[in-house]
This record gives C-alpha cells, structure tokens and sequence, in this order.
C-alpha cells in the first residue's frame, strides 16, 4: 500500500470531499516525484533504462500510481476499446476509463486471485473478464504464484525459486495467443492494448504486432529488472515496436511503464 492510500485512508474521515480530492492530488504528485527521484538514480549507476519520448501528446495518468498508466487522451474516441491484460486486484485503470470515456473493456487474468478479486467487485457491463492469461500458444502451462498476502502478481516465470521470503506454488492455468483473444472477442481493432503480464511480454509481442490487428496505443509494463538478460530483451522488444510505427509518447515515473502511440 503507497504512502498516498494510507493517509487518505487516515484522514478521509474527518474532512469534506472535495479537500480529500485536494490532498490525493498533493499526496499523488508527491509518490511521483519520490518514484522518479529513484529510477533517476538507477540510471545514474547504470542499473535502469533511459529512453527519451519520441512524441508529445496531450496524456494523463489513469488508474493508481503502481498499477496505471499514461494514456493519450487526444487520441481516444467516444467509448473506446480497450485491451487490458493482467489485472490482479486493481481494477482502477479500467473504471477509469470507463466512468471517463465509457469504455468498452476485454479484461484478461488468469490468476485465482484476480478471478476472486473480479468476481467480487462486479464492475459492471462495460467490464468483460476472461479467466485466461496471454503467450504464445494456446493450452495449459504451469504458472507461479507467490505465497504471500502482500504479493498478488504471478508469472509464468519463477521469479521466487532463489527467494528465503517468499514460497511460491506452482499451478496449471489457461492461455490463449493474442489473436484467440481477438477473435473471441470479435473485435477489429481497439484503441489501447495494456499489458502487464509479469515478464511474459517479451514472449508475445511478435504475434501481436503481426496480428494485423489495428491498435491505436499500446502500454506495457517491462520488467527487466526481475529476470535474467531482462535490459537485453526490453531494448529488442522496444526495437520491435517502434519499427511496427509507434513512437514513445510517455514514460512513468518509475521507467518500467511505456506508451507507445501510432500517431
């Protein structure tokens, strides 16, 4: 939990609407600042990627600071489709979009948490969940899970088997290639394209772009710092997307999230 969501949860009680707004913008742009101050400093010591936006937009963060991203708002239609691939048990990116903009959402997380977490919260018509994760194949694959009541994300990959903390638990979960996904969901094209898939992303981003599937933005989520030759595989995929035609149009505080815009 962000230091923001714990003092608004502290204060919330004891003053009106619109000063809790107030202080969410404060407390916000503060978590930003702090965030961008440390990857600042890994790019310094050479230990995180430092690209450079490629084209200006009009942008806005949606959803919460470790679970949103920026999204081109000048590109974005009346009740836009939107992709959104990983969920967990934050939603926020979504219902924003949706009370924003009325956006249609394909949600995807094959996750037993997720699923629960869905379930529960009920979203509402404009929200369509499938329990299913995305790679390169369509099937079954063994997916881990960390045993943690803080941790929520698994991976495909084992990023716990080094780890004295955390325990992980292996289970067998569905997947589908992305043009499964688009052909259950009938659609053919959509305006953004979100994943945050645990380090899985290098492993789809071929047939995505190959799919001949109009995709206005993408977002992603790169996670090189957790996997073996992970600064190697963001810098090709990166390569791959920007010769697909998009350009970089934003990058978060925390340089692991990017949106790419084909303008």
């Amino acid at each position: 939990m962000s230091i923001t969501v714990k003092v608004l949860k502290a204060i919330s009680p004891a003053f009106p609407k619109p000063v809790i707004l107030g202080f969410r913008r404060v407390l916000f742009l503060n978590d930003m600042r702090l965030m961008k101050r440390k990857s600042d400093e890994l790019v310094k010591k050479g230990k995180e990627l430092n690209y450079a936006v490629e084209l200006k937009c009009k942008k806005k963060w949606i959803g919460v600071l470790d679970a949103g991203f920026y999204v081109c708002t000048e590109y974005l239609p009346s009740n836009p489709v939107v992709y959104s691939i990983g969920v967990g048990e934050d939603i926020t990116f979504d219902l924003a979009l949706i009370a924003k903009y009325n956006a249609k959402i394909f949600a995807f997380d094959p996750t037993p948490r997720a699923i629960r977490f869905v379930e529960k919260m009920n979203p509402g018509a404009n929200f369509i969940f499938r329990a299913v994760g995305l790679m390169n194949f369509d099937g079954m694959a063994d997916f881990y899970l960390p045993v943690s009541d803080t941790l929520v994300s698994g991976s495909i990959i084992n990023f716990w088997s080094d780890s004295k903390e955390v325990k992980e638990e292996k289970v067998s979960l569905p997947f589908e290639r992305f043009s499964t996904m688009v052909q259950k969901s009938n659609i053919k094209a959509m305006d953004i394209l979100k994943i945050d898939i645990e380090g899985a992303e290098y492993d789809v981003m071929d047939e995505i772009l190959s799919s001949g599937i109009e995709i206005k933005q993408i977002l992603i989520e790169f996670h090189h710092r957790y996997i073996e030759n992970g600064f190697e595989l963001t810098k090709d995929c990166i390569e791959k997307i920007q010769k697909a035609g998009y350009k970089i149009a934003a990058i978060s505080p925390s340089k692991l999230e990017y949106t790419f815009l084909k303008a």
